[in-house]
């Protein structure tokens, strides 16, 4: 069922490594359980998910092209992923800090992941 979606399957997935899966399920689910929630929420998009996209992309280009050339943060190997968020994770957002839907207005997700201390060991940076 839905439900099971949402309690088992999506969180196996994620331990599992399969987060298009897990993000599937979930705006799948959603979807069935909560149409009116799930309408709201992907109301967000409505025809500009194209242009989210793009902006991200260059956004998350500029971040990595001015930390790679900072000579105080000083990191050549460093990571700059992006997505626009999903129905789901949008909604989930909105009520974990009880925002109203007119102030849902990080609809994107940027995720930076350098080496700080010069030995290796990675450090992620939402």
């Amino acid at each position: 069922t839905a439900r099971d979606a949402f309690r088992v399957y999506a969180p196996l997935a994620q331990r599992l490594g399969m987060q298009r899966l897990k993000t599937e399920l979930e705006n799948t689910a959603f979807r069935l359980l909560y149409p009116r929630q799930f309408s709201v929420a992907s109301s967000m998009y409505s025809g500009d998910i194209d242009e989210i996209k793009s902006i991200v992309r260059v956004l998350s280009s500029r971040i990595e092209h001015l930390l790679r050339s900072d000579p105080v943060f000083d990191q050549s190997d460093v990571t700059v992923s992006s997505r626009v968020k999903e129905p789901y994770s949008l909604w989930r957002k909105m009520l974990r800090y009880r925002k109203e839907i007119a102030d849902a207005k990080n609809r994107a997700s940027e995720n930076v992941v350098g080496d700080t201390n010069g030995e290796g060991d990675a450090r992620e940076y939402d």
